[in-house]
């Protein structure tokens, strides 16, 4: 599919956070960048944490709050994703949904994919390597879908925007 470099995908706010981790700490001192993995992962087991706890404590009702949360935050980072994204022409909706999940997957999660467009209806691509696939249990693995649910629903309300007659 499209190659992904030639959309934007960052907000200002993020391209001012890299320019000044790059220029202040990478360039300036013997910070690891590992760290921002070890971060992650953190982040990413506490939040799974959260929902397991919620669904301890209020069954069904907890996890719908959380997992209505997380749709919510992943529909905000959608709209940031796609928002002021120029769409070529002849974009086709099949290839839109592809270079949302390679955005979604390369950029987002930091995962790397082998992406297919296999007919003008069907997409899929294969995670060929997760940051967090030695720490995640099967189970846990909801907590991303409905992250990454919230960015396609993004992805596609944007796409009706930009091609109302699709």
């Amino acid at each position: 599919h499209r190659d992904l470099h030639s959309f934007p995908t960052r907000r200002s706010s993020d391209l001012k956070g890299l320019k000044r981790l790059n220029e202040e700490v990478l360039a300036k001192t013997n910070f690891d960048p590992a760290t921002l993995w070890q971060w992650g992962t953190m982040q990413a087991m506490a939040l799974i944490e959260v929902l397991k706890t919620a669904e301890e404590k209020y069954g069904a009702e907890g996890q719908k709050l959380v997992l209505d949360s997380l749709h919510r935050i992943g529909y905000d980072i959608g709209k940031q994703i796609t928002q002021g994204t120029t769409l070529p022409d002849d974009i086709t909706p099949i290839e839109f949904a592809s270079f949302l999940a390679s955005i979604f997957n390369k950029i987002a999660y930091a995962s790397l994919e082998t992406a297919a467009i296999e007919s003008e209806d069907d997409a899929n691509f294969h995670i060929d390597w997760c940051p967090h696939q030695d720490v995640y249990k099967p189970f846990d693995c909801r907590v991303q879908r409905y992250f990454v649910q919230g960015m396609i629903d993004a992805g596609m309300d944007y796409f009706k925007t930009q091609r109302p007659a699709m």
